[in-house]
């Protein structure tokens, strides 16, 4: 066994993941969880099926295909995002102050009063939330 494997060095690629799932099958430690062990071994199983890929990653930086758009990362300019309502099917049931109270307040009517702000990335969730559950299908989230 490589001495990387016994904590000797730091493993920065592939190899490592192998190491330590050995290591403590060696030692007899169980992992934390059989989901822990099925986790481990979806990974090991990965790196198998994808290693040329992952070698090209590592020695390239990637393959050189787009990704924006692709992956499900936060939006970069989310706040660009703002809820916009349609005031002609707005029927005042509040429930979008409920679900997004720091973007959203009621008049003394009970009609909905919207931040002049951006929709921030971390309520980008319930914003949309707000939009699909608006009873009067009144809301979506719009760009400045």
């Amino acid at each position: 066994m490589p001495l990387e494997c016994l904590g000797v060095g730091v493993v920065k690629h592939s190899q490592g993941v192998r190491c330590h799932v050995e290591v403590r099958r060696r030692r007899g430690h169980q992992l934390a969880t059989p989901l822990s062990f099925s986790s481990a071994r979806f990974v090991l199983s990965a790196l198998d099926a994808f290693a040329d890929d992952v070698e090209e990653h590592r020695f390239h930086g990637g393959c050189g295909r787009a990704t924006k758009g692709l992956l499900p990362l936060p939006i970069e300019d989310a706040q660009d995002a703002r809820l916009v309502v349609d005031w002609t099917r707005c029927q005042g049931h509040g429930l979008c102050a409920h679900l997004v109270p720091e973007l959203v307040k009621l008049d003394r009517h009970g009609f909905p009063v919207f931040m002049d702000t951006g929709v921030p990335s971390w309520l980008l969730g319930e914003a949309q939330k707000a939009v699909e559950m608006c009873p009067a299908l009144a809301l979506r989230i719009g760009m400045k």
